[in-house]
């Protein structure tokens, strides 16, 4: 299977966002590739903020890509999850140009996690996680009739929401040690200082 993971080009004209505006690598997707990865799945990561895309240019390495399932976040980095942006029109915007050819859209991020109802309805997406998400995106390769047994989910089961569990912490002794490319790495130039 082919999922595409997708951190959106944040903007914040007008946004009352008062987190880091610089772009971060996207640790929950580093994570989530490399657990896909080691399942058989091919994998994207789209980062439309560390590489200044446009919508189009999104669109465009989505659509060249065709994924089954497409993950988009809510908000710019785990880093940030604490103080994320309030609205989510930026992933809206995103979900809207890459409709036509993203296959089965899942959301991860906080607002997920806080109001699953209102995220999964706000952003037309098929399902959402709640909590941390990176070992809970590959069970969501199961066809949507097997979800039933995925915890920390939300998702519209034949009109009806259903909500099951609660929010996912997940256990980082069992991740594994995270690799860039070196590409990556030279384009992330914004490191915080304690």
């Amino acid at each position: 299977m082919r999922f595409a993971l997708v951190n959106p080009n944040w903007t914040f004209d007008g946004s009352i966002y008062f987190g880091c505006r610089e772009p971060h690598l996207p640790l929950e997707y580093g994570y989530a590739k490399a657990l896909l990865e080691r399942d058989g799945h091919d994998v994207l990561i789209v980062d439309g903020q560390l590489d200044d895309l446009s919508g189009e240019d999104i669109g465009r390495q989505v659509e060249q890509f065709r994924p089954d399932r497409t993950v988009i976040t809510t908000a710019p980095s785990y880093l940030f999850w604490r103080c994320a942006p309030p609205e989510l029109r930026v992933p809206q915007q995103v979900l809207s140009d890459i409709a036509e050819f993203s296959g089965t859209t899942i959301a991860i991020g906080p607002h997920a996690s806080t109001t699953p109802a209102a995220t999964l309805r706000k952003l037309g997406c098929d399902v959402v996680v709640m909590g941390e998400a990176e070992d809970i995106v590959p069970q969501l390769a199961a066809p949507k009739d097997a979800w039933g047994g995925v915890d920390s989910i939300a998702f519209d089961a034949g009109g009806q929401l259903r909500i099951q569990g609660g929010v996912h912490a997940t256990n980082m002794e069992d991740l594994p040690a995270l690799q860039w490319p070196e590409a990556t790495v030279q384009r992330h130039r914004h490191h915080h200082v304690g």
